[in-house]
């Protein structure tokens, strides 16, 4: 696990200080290379105490420690993307060339969608969710699929989820919607002409929306109440929308189980007498 991806999933737990020594080195993360823990903690106005309770928290015993695991994960990040992230797939790559830049891409994706979450957002978002009455998901083509697979994990948990793969059916549901409801429009562009229709609709009755895209400052977040972004770059290969859909999907994912998180009796009951019945089904063959 980088250091990066340690500091962002641990930084919403932490304290004040922690978090702006976290911040701190996030946005500063290939300097800190050159820096003794002393001027480290000049830099952001905390004590150098801070600084080494703060590498503890992250795992590591001591600030030396804490620098050369710093510097092997950039190096490695350097060397990927010399290889791989730099070199779009083409049509010329064999097939373990390919397979190497997807399985990177994917991976980059990931992390660097995590890297950018706001957890306080995210944490609104999934409120939002958990006490809506219906939850309406808009998403055209590759989006679609991944509003699908969010509707089926809702409605296994016994959440009222609706989306269809006609658009026309997403603007029905959509301008159907009432104020206890809320709806997540999921784009990686931010700008399918279709949802930001829809949505300047929906807007004039205060229906709350969520989005779900690729980039921040698109038509679509600025129509929206919350906005979660997605980190994904795609080439040539755009038309099949591979690393974009996954990032999305892994966004799509923390939210269930953030929603899980919060109330989990009911849903988990509902999970279990579901797999009782698909057993007792399987049995039977």
């Amino acid at each position: 696990m980088s250091i990066r991806f340690k500091i962002k999933s641990t930084i919403n737990d932490q304290s004040k200080t922690q978090k702006k020594i976290g911040k701190y080195i996030l946005e500063n993360i290939y300097n800190i290379k050159n820096l003794t823990s002393t001027e480290l903690a000049k830099n952001i106005g905390v004590g150098q105490s801070s600084i080494i309770k703060f590498i503890n928290v992250i795992g590591f015993n001591k600030f030396s420690e804490f620098k050369m695991t710093l510097s092997e994960d950039l190096g490695k990040e350097n060397i990927k993307e010399d290889v791989f992230f730099h070199n779009d797939i083409s049509l010329d790559d064999d097939l373990d060339e390919a397979t190497k830049k997807i399985a990177y891409s994917h991976i980059r994706s990931i992390e660097e969608s995590v890297d950018h979450i706001s957890f306080e957002v995210l944490d609104e978002a999934i409120e939002k969710l958990l006490n809506a009455k219906k939850i309406i998901l808009l998403g055209i083509g590759a989006s679609s699929l991944v509003a699908k697979d969010f509707q089926h994990k809702l409605e296994k948990i016994g959440k009222i989820a609706l989306h269809d793969s006609d658009y026309h059916v997403q603007i029905t549901q959509a301008i159907c919607a009432k104020k206890e409801d809320i709806i997540l429009a999921i784009s990686h562009s931010g700008e399918t002409n279709i949802i930001i229709e829809t949505l300047k609709e929906i807007k004039k009755d205060g229906i709350p929306v969520i989005s779900l895209t690729g980039k921040k400052n698109n038509s679509i977040s600025k129509l929206s109440n919350i906005n979660l972004y997605t980190k994904a770059t795609e080439n040539i290969f755009r038309i099949s929308a591979l690393s974009s859909r996954i990032a999305q999907l892994t966004l799509i994912d923390i939210l269930f189980v953030g929603i899980l998180k919060k109330d989990h009796v009911k849903p988990l009951e509902y999970i279990k007498r579901n797999k009782k019945i698909i057993s007792r089904l399987n049995g039977k063959k």
